[in-house]
């Protein structure tokens, strides 16, 4: 097991001098079963805080986003049925762990919106085109914040893998809420002069950096073979 890394500054808060161990900037329950067993996954420094608070809000986001993926993708092979049964307290090992699957259960069931949907509301997902088909489709309701936590978190530690660079005040990350099935002005810069970095099956960054001012720039964050995209700016706040 990799040693953690000395005290230093943490990628997301940018706290200085405090303990830190190591942040997957990918989660690993994010990988499918067809992910190489040799594949390198990225890392970055963390203090203890943010890298359990930002587990947290992944796990929350992929427990609503997983009942969207495609379960037969190569890109997302196992991840729906390890959510699923993550759900299920009858496969708790402990009290605790039965009661953090019924709790984690329950809100699931929360989410579910079923009757009709404004599309103009509805981030696109592998279930979209599959919604549009049906007379009776059902959404789920995912805080636009966990959106917003999820690709900083991402941006910041893409940022750091990439180039070493903490992104620090004045620039600040925003999560772009757009539709890459769309005309965007956005999309396509990033299409036309993004340069792309490949971290596993499915996954794949592109970003285009402002020249001389990095790491100020554009970024598109590929999920599951495009079952998913996020898009994020760095500029000044």
């Amino acid at each position: 097991m990799a040693k953690r890394p000395p005290n230093g500054k943490c990628v997301h808060c940018l706290k200085s001098a405090v303990p830190r161990n190591w942040d997957h900037v990918f989660p690993q329950s994010w990988f499918p079963d067809t992910t190489p067993a040799n594949l390198k996954k990225w890392k970055v420094p963390s203090c203890l805080a943010c890298n359990s608070e930002l587990g947290r809000i992944e796990n929350r986001f992929l427990s609503l986003i997983a009942m969207t993926l495609d379960p037969r993708a190569f890109e997302t092979s196992g991840i729906p049925q390890k959510v699923l049964r993550s759900l299920k307290p009858e496969l708790a090992t402990s009290d605790l762990d039965a009661q953090a699957r019924s709790a984690s259960q329950k809100r699931l069931l929360r989410s579910i919106h079923q009757g009709p949907i404004s599309e103009e509301n509805v981030f696109p997902t592998a279930g979209m085109q599959q919604a549009r088909r049906s007379s009776d489709p059902i959404a789920l309701h995912i805080p636009a914040t966990h959106f917003q936590k999820v690709a900083e978190k991402m941006v910041r530690g893409i940022s750091y893998v990439a180039d070493e660079t903490f992104i620090e005040p004045p620039l600040k990350v925003d999560f772009i809420p757009i539709r890459s099935d769309i005309n965007s002005e956005f999309v396509e810069i990033i299409k036309q002069q993004g340069v792309a970095m490949e971290c596993g099956p499915g996954i794949t960054i592109r970003r285009v950096l402002v020249v001389d001012m990095p790491p100020c720039g554009l970024y598109e964050i590929e999920l599951w073979g495009g079952q998913l995209c996020l898009y994020a700016s760095v500029d000044v706040g």
